[in-house]
Order: C-alpha cells, then structure tokens, then sequence
C-alpha cells in the first residue's frame, strides 16, 4: 500500500472553509474548490512516506508520483485485467469538491467525441493551457458525487412540461418561444428549446426573469435557485437555463450519477466526486472560462426525467457500495468499529481484483495488519495496488473505497 497526497485547486467558485473543516486544518480565507487523489497527467497524486511527508525521491525515479509508479509496474499496480482494458493508466480519479457558489453549466463528452476531439485539438498544436482548450485527454468523464454534508446541484433536463411552467410564470417575452418548444410534440423539443434558451436570450431578458423570479422564490425552489445563481453570474443565460435542470439536493451518504452529456451545474456543499480519469469540460455559462456552446449543444443528453438520488447497496453490516453505469469506478463505504456495547469484527475493504483509493471519511483507521498497516485520519488516503487483494480495516470511523468494478 503506498500512502498518497492530494493535489489542491483554488478555483473562484470553492469554498474557503469546507475542505479546511473537513481536513480538521485552519482555512487560509483562499477558496479551496477540489483536491485531486489519482494519476490524471495534470495532477498526480504525490507519494508519501508514513509520516505524510512527500518521498524527497529525485524526478527521475519511477514512484515519486502515482502515475510513475503505475507506470514502471502496470500489472503490479492496475492487474492483468484492468491494465488491458484501460491502456495500463488508472481508470478513475477521485476528488474531494467544495462549491460555495454555481460551479459552470457544463457536460462531459462521451468516449468517442472525447477520442476524435482530443486527436485534432493535438494536431492543431493548441497548448492544454489555451484556454480555449476543453479536451486535456482522449477519455469521457461520467462521474459520480456521494454527498458528505447536505449537497445540492442541477443534474439532467427536468420534465419538459414542468420546465414550460416554470418559465412560462416569469411571463417574460422573449422566453415564449422556448416555452412553445416544450410545450409542443416534438421529439427534440427539450433539444430546440435550450438551443434557443442559450442562444437568444439577452442579459436584459435575465435580468427580468431574475427579478419575477424573485416574486416566485416561495412558490417553488427552483425560482430560489435563479436568484441565487444570478448573484454571481448578473446577466448569464445560465441562470435561466436552471429552470430546464432538476434541482437536486442531496442528504449526506447520498449520491447521484452524471453520465456523458447529461447537463449539469453543482451549487454548495461538500462531497467525494468519482469520475473515469478525465479533466475534459465543455461549458455554457456561470463560469469566467472559456464557453463553447454549439460544442455542448453537439453532445449534450436531452432526455428529461427526474434525476435518480442513489443510496447504494449493503453488503453485510459494514460496507454500503455504489455501481453507477461507469467501467471505470465503483465506491464502497465502510463503517469499521463500535456501533453497541460490543465491538463489532473488523470491516475489510471489498473484494476486488483492481487497484483502489482509499480515503478516511471520519475517524481514526488502519488498513492492514503489522508493521505494513497504515493509519488514515479525515482527508487522508491511500492507494492499495491490485496484487494485494482485500486488506482489514481497524479503527473507528468511515472509509471510502474507489475501486474498478468487474
């Protein structure tokens, strides 16, 4: 088992105490938005020695970072199985995600626009910092957000009929023509109308729905939501473009899956964020960066129906697990230690035939037995290699487990 260190992003949009609080450390008053735990070229996970300080090992030598070590030993770290099935990298990449206000109207692309994309932004010679640039690698990104203290977000196109009645109430203008989209027959209806929500509605148009939607905010949450986002983001089509999205909150040990192209915007809380190894982003507002609508409109998921709250599955008394539909990642979250007057066996970490993430939750653990176990407090994490199967877990308190599924 090797213990590994998280990589930091101090984006506008996170929160300046949540992971702070989380890691049990003083907030420094910057926004800390994510921390990153895996192999993604842009941000590989440190290794570090027992005491958590960061191996002094010089560059060149493989195991400095988690993708050099999986590098110089793809079997031993990944498996047989799933070093053939991913190209010998680490199929998943697992962050810690702290919204304090709307991170960016966006989708993931799916496998093979991300392939055919990421090849010509290559042979183009647009540099990964261009902003321009939403492809940074050749893979999609569904993911998965499991909520640590109450999370809320937009995931996926509400029903069409309920989305016609939240904006037809504003009763502004220039948004009846997005309103007789849905309220018509058509397939593409959800498809037409947010094409022309996000092209055609000017500021002064969202200026108008803000302030009716003030007058609304007790009729219904989403209303609240507009004037919440519009805070941040005066003018941007993405605030209007919320009442289409299903306004999902999230109580905590809760989860929800976002595929490829499914829309989608996170608005406050703390949460564990899975994903397949991906940092690939196409925006349409409620962000500085770069926005390319006609891309996102190209790949973006239509359907509309309510989004699905997971609560996973037991197996046995100990461990909760998630199998979203992703090849990439699956999560187990395991309770080790005293619920009754009597302790309870050990928990251990999932069977499984791939390399996982763990993460300490709450608590204080050990993963492992003798001289080799390792202790985890909140925020600190680990990577068990695939040849060294089920490992004990001791202690109290709660571990997330990221793991291929087979």
């Amino acid at each position: 088992m090797y213990r590994i260190g998280a990589v930091a992003r101090d984006y506008a949009w996170g929160s300046t105490t949540a992971i702070a609080d989380f890691l049990g450390v003083p907030p420094t008053g910057a926004p800390c938005a994510e921390v990153w735990l895996g192999a993604h070229p842009s941000a590989p996970s440190p290794l570090l020695h027992s005491d958590g300080a960061t191996d002094a090992a010089p560059p060149a030598r493989p195991g400095r970072d988690l993708r050099s070590l999986i590098a110089a030993d793809p079997i031993a770290a990944l498996g047989a199985e799933v070093a053939a099935r991913f190209d010998s990298t680490l199929p998943f990449l697992v962050k810690l995600l702290a919204p304090a206000q709307a991170v960016s109207l966006q989708v993931h692309p799916g496998a093979e626009q991300a392939r055919e994309t990421f090849a010509q932004q290559q042979a183009s010679g647009i540099v990964f910092e261009d902003p321009s640039r939403g492809f940074k690698d050749p893979f999609h990104k569904p993911e998965m957000v499991y909520a640590l203290t109450p999370f809320r977000g937009l995931v996926g196109f509400r029903d069409r009929v309920e989305s016609a009645e939240l904006l037809g109430r504003l009763d502004v203008a220039v948004l009846a023509p997005v309103v007789a989209q849905l309220s018509g027959e058509d397939d593409r209806a959800v498809e037409r109308a947010f094409t022309l929500l996000l092209t055609t509605i000017t500021a002064d148009a969202v200026d108008e729905a803000v302030e009716r939607s003030a007058v609304l905010a007790r009729r219904h949450p989403a209303y609240a939501a507009v004037g919440e986002i519009a805070r941040h983001y005066p003018g941007d089509t993405g605030v209007v473009a919320s009442l289409m999205l299903n306004l999902v909150t999230l109580s905590p040990g809760e989860a929800v899956f976002v595929n490829d192209g499914v829309p989608h915007a996170y608005l406050s809380g703390l949460a564990l964020e899975i994903m397949a190894n991906s940092d690939n982003v196409i925006r349409a507002g409620l962000t500085v960066k770069h926005v390319d609508v006609p891309a996102l409109l190209a790949c973006a998921d239509f359907t509309d129906a309510a989004a699905v709250v997971l609560t996973g599955d037991l197996l046995g008394p100990d461990t909760r697990v998630f199998r979203p539909d992703a090849a990439e990642f699956a999560l187990a979250v395991i309770t080790s230690g005293v619920t009754t007057a009597t302790a309870r066996p050990s928990a251990s970490t999932v069977a499984q035939g791939g390399p996982s993430i763990v993460l300490a939750l709450s608590g204080e653990l050990t993963i492992g037995t003798g001289e080799s176990a390792l202790s985890l407090r909140p925020g600190e994490a680990a990577f068990l290699p695939a040849s060294i199967g089920m490992q004990p877990v001791g202690g109290n308190g709660v571990l997330a487990q990221t793991f291929v599924p087979a």
